[in-house]
């Protein structure tokens, strides 16, 4: 019996039939075609992410090995063309499934890549610290500068080349290096109390007490004793000296062996014309510092307070 009159009949002739033989081959040949086309597009993006993940792993590669690599890459592409050809015409959806896994493998290559830049990142890091804490400044620039180009979104080395450069004096480019960190955590307390550090070095210091103020507003900070003295000597430039007798003060209940805010706070005293507490503070800051050059600057003081000039 011919086809369309057995597809009439089992439907009770209450449907018509789909349509002829040739018209249903023209439609299977048009989804092949399409399927070959989405075929090829999952190839090219499956190649894209192998070449990518090679590229990253020839970085340090002889000249010879990359020859070899960019043979067995040209042979493997001629067997991605072959098996798309075969599968595309007889397992559309075995074709699918190969290439979303090598898109998979790509992807997980790629993030082991990451994986990989991240912990050479962090061996920079710690490299630049070691040379920063030697006091080689030009060696902890180099690394903590590679540090940054193999993961640039990482505020805490962002933060340590801002400190080299404050070393370096180079007050805008430790500026901006600590508020590029603050872009990246809004809540980095040390990149704030740093970035006080450069503004004050400019002689902004308004924009200075500002910055370390929003340090201690982030109660996990734990460097407040420091924030403190350095919002106390901000104010003290700013003529706000009751101010800066409260930050110091402040300073100094969070840890009363710190010689620095001893002095500070005798200067303060000493500017307010309440000259004993000034011969104090500065007798305390000699005694802490023994024979350091905090203990020089208060004996100076000590000797024109007890002296009357």
């Amino acid at each position: 019996m011919p086809a369309v009159p057995f597809q009439d009949e089992r439907r009770c002739g209450k449907e018509p039939p789909n349509g002829t033989g040739a018209e249903l081959a023209n439609r299977e040949g048009s989804l092949r075609d399409s399927l070959e086309d989405v075929v090829g597009l999952m190839t090219a993006f499956a190649l894209i992410f192998v070449g990518r993940h090679w590229f990253h792993t020839s970085k340090n590669q002889t000249e010879a090995w990359r020859l070899r690599e960019i043979a067995k890459c040209i042979r493997i592409t001629k067997f991605f063309n072959t098996l798309c050809l075969g599968l595309s015409n007889k397992r559309p959806k075995g074709a699918r499934l190969f290439f979303v896994t090598i898109l998979l493998l790509g992807a997980c290559a790629t993030q082991q890549d990451l994986q990989v830049q991240r912990l050479q990142a962090r061996s920079s890091f710690e490299i630049g610290m070691g040379h920063l804490r030697d006091g080689q400044l030009g060696l902890a620039q180099a690394a903590l500068e590679q540090a940054i180009r193999l993961d640039p979104d990482q505020p805490l080395y962002l933060n340590a080349l801002g400190l080299v450069y404050l070393e370096l004096r180079r007050w805008a480019e430790a500026k901006a290096l600590f508020e590029q960190a603050l872009k990246i955590d809004p809540n980095y307390a040390d990149a704030y109390h740093h970035l006080g550090v450069a503004l004050a070095e400019s002689g902004q210091w308004a924009a200075a007490a500002e910055a370390y103020q929003k340090a201690l507003t982030i109660p996990t900070y734990p460097n407040r004793a420091s924030s403190y003295h350095n919002l106390g000597w901000a104010y003290f430039n700013l003529g706000r000296d009751k101010d800066a007798e409260d930050a110091l003060t402040m300073a100094l209940q969070l840890d009363p062996q710190l010689a620095s805010v001893h002095y500070t706070l005798g200067l303060v005293y000493e500017k307010l014309r309440r000259f004993p507490s000034a011969l104090e503070s500065f007798k305390r800051a000699e005694a802490l510092d023994s024979n350091g050059p905090i203990a020089r600057a208060a004996r100076e003081h000590i000797e024109r307070l007890i002296s009357g000039r």
